[in-house]
């Protein structure tokens, strides 16, 4: 037994350093890329971010959104950026060009905006982050506009939509369906397609249910489907700039206590803990990584920089050095969404479904099967409790988090107030309706 735990480890270990040498290659690809053609497309797309703010203004369907045109105006830079240092420094380094105000959304229009006389610039690295968005943005951002850009990820992520409800249909998931469009609907998809930010670890979370819904009868065997989970973790750290990115562990790990409860295989609080430590040593070690690599290449003191930085984004004082509790964070989250008209659909929904558990009175064990969505609706309260200071800074886009609780706690009562014994849509020549039909409660 233990030398099973002990292969399974190195797996795990193995699996994240493929994830960061895959990422450090994919990385020198794209600084191996000519800078020219990028920066012809700065200009109208530094108007753009000029024009719009630094803090926009959105309106959704959940109410009045905000936009962080700061982080896309840093992310384009770093972008485009035209350091001219060695291939392995750029990619690990991550310059951006600073016209000394100290923040790239007021350098961005000086420098790029086609005046002229730029400003004198200096060089910054920002390596403690991946950037591996980078992968992407560069050959994107040398064809393309921001704005642009832009369009191509609305279509992106509504392809990753479309194609989660198509396979949620196929194993059987309709059920599920309404918890996951209005859990969707409440992260503001409208506006996360506006933010290069927002959209990468959204991505990443459609990304990974997507493939847990494509490869479950793969993912079933050995040691896998932990394996999957260090790999989603590994990538939300290699895209993601500390958005929101427990739901890239949230969402695919509540869809799949709905595929066991579908197929009424109970997932053990073992497993569910396996699979959050090993996205968590996914995501950790990806990070890690990259400090290694810079460290031994580039820079031994971005130990100290990451550091700082963690020891700062999990206190309790905000940026005035004030202290502030965790009900404060929590009440600056839970804003963003409490006026939403689709959380009281959440609630109805809920309601509806808890009245039908009530007449159908399930089971002491589907009870105690259904608790792991309760554990899944509290993660974010748990990574709350340590991004403290991040979390109620930024609450602003770190609220997203909470989409996981409203995701989980509706699956939840819908586990418990229908017949989870139904069968999968067909995926030879049945017809539709018949197989719709069959799936009836």
């Amino acid at each position: 037994m233990w030398c099973k735990r002990a292969k399974d480890v190195l797996k795990l270990m193995g699996t994240v350093a493929v994830c960061a040498v895959a990422g450090f290659a994919l990385l020198l690809a794209a600084y191996a890329l000519p800078v020219a053609p990028m920066v012809s497309n700065m200009e109208p797309s530094a108007y753009t971010i000029d024009q719009e703010g630094i803090y926009p203004q959105v309106s959704t369907l959940n109410g009045t959104g905000q936009l962080d045109n700061f982080t896309d105006a840093l992310m384009l830079m770093v972008a485009a950026c035209d350091y001219e240092g060695p291939l392995v420094q750029r990619a690990l380094l991550c310059m951006r060009a600073d016209s000394g105000a100290g923040n790239p959304y007021f350098s961005l229009y000086p420098i790029y905006g086609g005046k002229q006389e730029a400003p004198a610039v200096q060089y910054v690295d920002y390596a403690r982050y991946w950037h591996g968005y980078l992968t992407w943005l560069k050959p994107l951002l040398s064809i393309f506009r921001y704005d642009q850009i832009r369009i191509i990820y609305r279509a992106v992520q509504l392809l990753l939509i479309m194609g989660v409800i198509f396979l949620m249909l196929r194993r059987g998931l309709c059920w599920y369906l309404l918890p996951f469009l209005l859990s969707v609907l409440l992260l503001s998809p409208s506006l996360i397609v506006q933010s290069l930010q927002f959209s990468s670890v959204c991505m990443v979370a459609l990304a990974a249910m997507l493939l847990l819904l494509a490869l479950t009868d793969w993912l079933k065997k050995g040691f896998r489907l932990p394996l999957f989970f260090a790999c989603v973790g590994c990538a939300a750290s290699y895209v993601d700039l500390l958005t929101a990115p427990l739901i890239t562990l949230g969402f695919p790990l509540t869809l799949l206590l709905c595929l066991r409860w579908r197929d009424g295989v109970r997932v053990h609080a073992r497993e569910f803990l396996t699979l959050c430590l090993c996205w968590a040593a996914g995501y950790g070690g990806m990070w890690a990584a990259k400090w290694v690599l810079t460290a031994l290449l580039m820079d031994p003191s971005i130990f100290l920089n990451a550091i700082d930085a963690i020891i700062n984004r999990s206190s309790m004082l905000d940026e005035s050095g004030a202290a502030f509790n965790y009900v404060d964070m929590l009440a600056r989250n839970l804003r963003y969404i409490k006026d939403s008209p689709l959380l009281y659909a959440v609630f109805a929904l809920d309601a509806l479904y808890l009245a039908l558990a009530f007449v159908r009175r399930p089971s002491g064990s589907a009870v105690r099967g259904a608790v792991l969505f309760l554990a899944a609706a509290l993660l974010p309260f748990v990574w709350y409790l340590f991004a403290g200071n991040h979390s109620y800074i930024h609450s602003f886009f770190t609220y997203r988090a909470l989409g996981v609780t409203l995701f989980a706690s509706s699956c939840l009562f819908v586990s418990l107030g229908s017949r989870h014994d139904l069968p999968p849509f067909p995926s030879g020549g049945e017809n539709f309706k018949e197989a719709k039909k069959s799936a009836a409660p």
